[in-house]
């Protein structure tokens, strides 16, 4: 009888989720990356799973939710990167109107490919917070 070994360490969802839960319990801005093993991520606003190989893991958030980068508007991806939400939105009700967009998309999230590690950010402008997410 042969075995085959695994090559590669299982899917961590849910150490993806302790980082993320990590930031989203701040109640001031914070951030943090995480790294992925795996070749494609969807990112919902309550749950992340990870794929590769044909195995998938799923993992829920504690403290979300989540709003992923990727789903709305292009300033979100500066948020994520340590802009001042101040230097993109000129008020705090047009940061409130690119999260909500990408909420919209992020309601039905599809894969994506993992182009590095996770990041995450808690961003507050004004009365809106949100928890940004990217890979």
């Amino acid at each position: 009888m042969v075995i085959g070994l695994p090559t590669q360490a299982p899917l961590d969802a849910s150490g993806v989720t302790a980082t993320i839960d990590t930031v989203g319990v701040a109640t001031f801005s914070a951030a943090a990356t995480h790294p992925v093993e795996a070749d494609d991520i969807r990112i919902g606003r309550h749950r992340i799973s990870l794929k590769r190989d044909g195995d998938i893991a799923h993992a829920t958030v504690s403290y979300g939710p989540m709003t992923p980068v990727r789903a709305g508007h292009s300033g979100l991806a500066a948020l994520i990167d340590g802009t001042p939400p101040s230097d993109i939105f000129e008020t705090p009700q047009q940061f409130e109107a690119a999260l909500t967009q990408a909420s919209v998309v992020a309601s039905t999230p599809s894969w994506q490919q993992v182009r590095g590690p996770v990041h995450i950010r808690r961003v507050t402008y004004g009365p809106h917070s949100a928890l940004l997410v990217d890979v």
